[in-house]
């Protein structure tokens, strides 16, 4: 019992449409009996693995790059997905592809960085829940995998452009003679060490069409200021 309780608190509050699949989560996340460890940022053991995941119409692919290798898989939907959405099928190939990342038990203390062009299935994992039913289990599905496994995900949205030049969405049709699949570099397609204005030199010029003020120049901050 606290001592300091805030009395414009209510006694009782309306239950809304979610509680009970948010009780049910938060049951299986505190399933154990002694608190889980989960990984915030690698010490003992620092490596990053990358990998795209794409769903088309009928089919899926993915591929990740692990120990130097390129790893892949891909297939077509089953008929109990003839109904599904896009945005099912999308965070559906992106949980199986973890799951496959992690067969063989080495990925422990990784940072998995995982590259889609679905928004929806980005949004959904890094709010932790959806108001789809199916699709907050499939988040549900890859916290548990990440605490467990002892893993730190990261879902990053790229055009469709991007993911058809690396090779996955080629793979989500069959395709094996694309991007990383005829030997391109994998991190080719992900320029994360580059900033805004590198990667798009016409991007300042553009900010400074609509930011300038009183004829003041614009000051662009580096990372140490």
């Amino acid at each position: 019992m606290f001592d300091n309780q805030d009395s414009s608190a209510p006694a009782t509050v309306l239950a809304v449409q979610g509680l009970e699949a948010d009780v049910r989560a938060l049951s299986d996340l505190f399933e154990k009996e002694t608190p889980q460890l989960r990984l915030v940022r690698g010490t003992a053991l620092m490596r990053a693995m990358y990998g795209f995941s794409d769903a088309s119409g009928s089919g899926f692919g993915a591929s990740w790059k692990k120990r130097g290798k390129i790893k892949y898989r891909f297939g077509l939907w089953g008929s109990d997905l003839d109904e599904s959405t896009s945005n099912h099928r999308e965070l559906r190939n992106l949980a199986d592809m973890v799951r496959c990342m992690e067969t063989g038990g080495d990925l422990k203390g990784t940072e998995v960085f995982i590259f889609t062009d679905n928004s929806t299935a980005e949004r959904a994992f890094l709010k932790g829940s959806s108001t789809s039913r199916i699709l907050h289990e499939l988040v549900l599905r890859l916290r548990k995998l990440e605490m467990n496994v002892g893993i730190k995900l990261y879902f990053i949205h790229v055009s469709g452009t991007r993911m058809i030049s690396q090779g996955s969405d080629g793979l989500s049709r069959g395709k094996l003679y694309e991007g990383v699949m005829r030997g391109e570099e994998m991190t080719s397609f992900i320029p994360l060490h580059l900033n805004a204005l590198e990667r798009s030199p016409e991007l300042r010029s553009w900010i400074e069409s609509w930011l300038v003020w009183n004829n003041r120049p614009l000051e662009f901050l580096e990372p140490i200021d």
